[in-house]
């Protein structure tokens, strides 16, 4: 059996890791009490795959923007392509600070290549979730939804994958510090 791919065990581990420490926290001071405007951090999903960091404004209350950027990888056949991937996203929450459910809408846009060979694709997506913000400043999200990326595309030597295109189930999830 072979093992995940080295990026893969460090997000899960990561993600193991802050879930603990978050939920060790005591439960009546852990939740933020107000709101904090800006966070950076770990993010994975959204079609985009495990490899990626976000940033997040919180400019007006039960509003944020978030800005996901991720390295991307496919892969069909005996090809492996890798590229960048860009998500922005408007996010809505019940609460504006603290533990709250919320849905997000944004715009996905893919870059991959492969042989020396280049394609760009785009797509949008939506999610709900759960966010746990805690007094500390850290941030838990865990959300489901679904992307529709555009055509199928391959490079110009006819070798190169096809991006997975039409409506997909999406997830996403991150760990994130506010300040």
């Amino acid at each position: 059996m072979s093992r995940p791919p080295p990026i893969a065990r460090i997000a899960l581990s990561t993600t193991v890791l802050a879930s603990v420490l978050a939920f060790s926290a005591s439960v009546a001071d852990a939740e933020e009490e107000s709101q904090r405007t800006y966070g950076i951090g770990y993010r994975a999903g959204n079609g985009m795959g495990l490899a990626g960091i976000d940033a997040t404004a919180r400019w007006i209350p039960h509003v944020a923007v978030d800005l996901q950027l991720a390295y991307v990888a496919d892969s069909a056949t005996d090809v492996t392509a890798h590229g960048f991937g860009v998500a922005p996203m408007i996010q809505g929450d019940w609460r504006s600070a603290g533990h709250s459910p919320y849905v997000g809408v944004g715009y996905l846009y893919k870059y991959e290549w492969a042989h020396g060979n280049g394609q760009g694709n785009s797509g949008f997506f939506f999610n709900v979730g759960y966010k746990l913000r805690f007094s500390s400043g850290i941030s838990l999200l865990l959300g489901i939804g679904a992307n529709h990326m555009g055509d199928k595309y391959q490079g110009l030597d006819n070798t190169f994958f096809t991006s997975t295109h039409g409506w997909n189930f999406n997830w996403e999830a991150g760990l994130q510090y506010f300040f």
